[in-house]
């Protein structure tokens, strides 16, 4: 074999193999995780203007900075972060959903890479926001943060 051919076998080498990483991304990406969707379901707004979920970044590992990357993970992905800041030490990561909307709380789950069974419902109509990611102890297991 001369030198020619081996740089040709290479190179076609390389190109099949960012062919075969790209497909295995593109069939986990569509099948396994599904993008991010950052919006309010039309029948579930409370106004004709919220059309973007709207929430809360509190901090309860005691980490200094974790609601800010949390805020910046947020917005990249179209969410509306409206506050954010400290809260009571808490040992899980949990979804605090105040208007009773699920679909908006499992997106914001997904989003930040957070089970279902760690969203509650505690319904309080004078928020203006839909809900609040209360960032624990566990926090190192979150999207956002790996």
């Amino acid at each position: 074999m001369n030198i020619r051919n081996i740089v040709t076998w290479f190179a076609i080498s390389c190109l099949g193999l960012i062919v075969i990483i790209g497909f295995i991304y593109f069939i986990r990406r569509l099948f396994f995780e599904p993008g991010v969707d950052a919006s309010v379901d039309r029948q579930i707004r409370r106004t004709k203007s919220e059309t973007v979920i709207q929430v809360s970044v509190l901090n309860g590992s005691g980490k200094n900075g974790l609601a800010k990357k949390a805020t910046l993970f947020l917005r990249r992905r179209g969410y509306d972060v409206v506050e954010t800041g400290n809260t009571d030490s808490v040992r899980y990561s949990a979804i605090i959903d105040y208007v009773g909307d699920t679909v908006s709380a499992m997106r914001v789950a997904r989003a930040i890479g957070l089970d279902k069974q760690h969203i509650r419902v505690e319904i309080d109509s004078s928020l203006f926001l839909r809900c609040a990611i209360v960032l624990g102890k566990d926090y190192s297991s979150l999207k956002i943060f790996q």
